[in-house]
């Protein structure tokens, strides 16, 4: 079934670039290599995030920068969203996940945190 599907995409990919349009087929490694780099597949042109990738506690917002969610979007949120707190968070996590997988309010002052999950440095969370 995989060799099937590779089989449709490649077909599916020489018909976008007949057409014109630029295909990235990366490699697997390439793809890891850049998620470890943070050079996201996403750009910064526009807001761009998914809402599993914000937890709400109260006035603030723990918002995760992942492969689905991107700066420009916390600025957004930021600005629409004056009256609170928008704290941005980035984990060593290779693939996308939940944040309530990792952050659990329990009440004010109080959060379950997964503990196979570490933030990275002060200078990537802000």
């Amino acid at each position: 079934m995989e060799d099937k599907a590779g089989e449709l995409l490649d077909n599916f990919a020489a018909i976008l670039e007949k057409r014109g349009i630029r295909v990235d087929q990366t490699s697997e490694k390439e793809k890891w290599d850049r998620t470890e780099n943070s050079d996201w597949i996403i750009t910064e042109a526009e807001p761009l995030f998914d809402a599993a990738d914000v937890a709400r506690f109260g006035k603030d917002f723990f918002v995760q920068k992942s492969m689905v969610t991107n700066d420009a979007s916390i600025e957004w949120l930021r600005r629409h969203y004056p009256d609170h707190r928008v704290h941005r968070v980035t984990y060593m996590e290779m693939l996308p996940w939940h944040i309530d997988a990792t952050l659990i309010p329990l009440r004010p002052g109080l959060v379950l945190a997964n503990p196979e999950r570490h933030p990275l440095n002060a200078a990537h969370n802000r």
